[in-house]
């Protein structure tokens, strides 16, 4: 073995084998990790691992009578309530999960009021895109071709 190989191992080997080395190699991202899990778990936004068989049921209260139709998306149920208070006590009885209300100006703002028990700011209906999807198909029935329709909810498949 020539002389620069057994230096270089000498070296590596002197280098794993100290303490700051291993702490810092091993010690901080365990550390890392533990802080955020705490983190999370004190503010209440742990993330849900829901079952790809389970069912979700979302509210919602439409002021632009525009949102009638495509009420099943994915895993989510969208249930239609006529006044914010029925949304509201359904929220609270747990008959949903959460609710929307979509403001009779919805059209020209783009806004959605969302409600919800949980803390946090995470929608599972957002980010699953079946309240996109209901949206999506909702706003352009009757007035683009079906296909067209599922390109706009999957624009890259």
């Amino acid at each position: 073995m020539s002389k620069v190989l057994i230096i270089l191992r000498h070296e590596f080997w002197g280098t794993v084998r100290r303490k700051i080395y291993i702490l810092v190699t091993f010690g901080l991202p365990a550390l890392g990790l533990i802080l955020v899990l705490a983190l999370q778990l004190l503010t209440g936004q742990s993330e849900e691992v829901i079952s790809a068989a389970e069912t979700r049921t979302v509210g919602y209260v439409d002021r632009t009578s525009l949102f009638s139709k495509y009420r099943k998306q994915d895993q989510t149920i969208f249930v239609q309530f006529a006044t914010q208070e029925e949304a509201k006590s359904a929220l609270l009885s747990g008959q949903v999960q959460e609710y929307y209300v979509i403001p009779s100006d919805y059209l020209a703002t783009g806004t959605v009021a969302r409600y919800s028990i949980k803390r946090g700011l995470d929608a599972s209906t957002m980010r699953d895109g079946s309240l996109e999807s209901f949206f999506i198909s909702n706003l352009l029935e009757g007035k683009v071709p079906p296909d067209l329709v599922a390109r706009v909810k999957a624009p890259s498949s």
